[in-house]
């Protein structure tokens, strides 16, 4: 199962497009199970993640604990391509 950590803000309208991106590639990838853990930015988790993966804005997310994507740098096929790369390891 591919985890994505997923850090966001209530009412952020960067954060509720790239959740939407990031189930849409999700979508494209039926075959690879994956699960979107969804963290309120303010959390301790969402704290140490962000720490420990070098997330400086919103949203931030990380696929598989490795590629990490911050702020509006995302698109469909890079977290696609994130997905595929995480399913091989």
């Amino acid at each position: 199962m591919i985890q994505i950590h997923f850090i966001y803000a209530d009412k952020c309208k960067h954060c509720a497009e790239a959740l939407s991106s990031t189930e849409r590639a999700i979508g494209k990838c039926k075959e690879i199970p994956c699960q979107i853990l969804k963290f309120k930015y303010d959390t301790t988790v969402a704290l140490s993640i962000a720490r420990n993966k070098g997330i400086d804005d919103l949203p931030g997310f990380v696929v598989a604990n490795d590629e990490v994507f911050v702020g509006d740098d995302y698109d469909e096929e890079r977290i696609i391509k994130a997905i595929k790369k995480a399913s091989k390891s």
